[in-house]
């Protein structure tokens, strides 16, 4: 007859074994913009940047997508970016591929098929770059960026200001994932069970 201790211990740790590399993976990526890349580095020279990935503590090789936003003349523009591996493990190179004209802001993501993290970059101007920032959600993780933020922080930057912090928690949640004529219409919607109750109770009074 078989040890009964014996066989649960192997169950557990055939369990644990099991679920090792899924809270391996657990939690989101990071995504951190070095920036201006060092000109004294064997990685490429005419980068305008560098963008890192992580997981933890331990950098990652991802997926890193790229688009530059921009408003030139008070015309919206938008291009894709074409970003290039450096041989580093979790290290990416970004070279200029915008005009010189207008301002601009590159969204750089990575993903790791078990989360994303979105860097937003502005740039003045005069090419200067006046914002790096990770706008986060829920928990502190990092959230996706939508059209409409976007669309404010070049709105900003073509005025000479300071662009606004990006929201964080649930609102900022929101706002990076659903369109923008919901989030603008969202204090209607919730509105709306409040009117319907009131004019009940109006009707149970009259």
């Amino acid at each position: 007859m078989p040890n009964r201790l014996a066989v649960t211990t192997l169950a557990a740790a055939a369990l644990l074994g099991a679920a090792a590399p899924r809270a391996a993976l657990a939690g989101p990526p990071w995504i951190a913009i070095e920036l201006p890349a060092s000109p004294f580095s064997s990685l490429p020279r005419d980068a305008f940047l560098l963008v890192r990935a992580y997981h933890h503590f331990t950098p990652q090789s991802a997926l890193i997508t790229g688009t530059a936003d921009g408003l030139v003349n008070g015309e919206r523009r938008s291009l894709a970016l074409e970003i290039a591996p450096t041989g580093v493990e979790g290290l990416f190179v970004v070279r200029r591929q915008w005009p010189a004209r207008g301002v601009w802001v590159l969204r750089l993501t990575v993903d790791q098929g078990h989360g994303k993290a979105t860097a937003v970059v502005g740039i003045g101007a005069q090419g200067e770059v006046n914002l790096v920032r990770v706008p986060r959600g829920l928990g502190g993780a990092p959230r996706p960026v939508s059209d409409e933020e976007v669309g404010s922080v070049l709105a900003a930057l073509a005025a000479g200001t300071t662009p606004a912090p990006f929201a964080a928690g649930l609102g900022g949640e929101l706002r990076g994932r659903l369109p923008a004529w919901l989030t603008r219409g969202g204090s209607l919607l919730a509105g709306v069970p409040l009117a319907l109750l009131l004019a009940r109770r109006r009707r149970r009074t009259a």
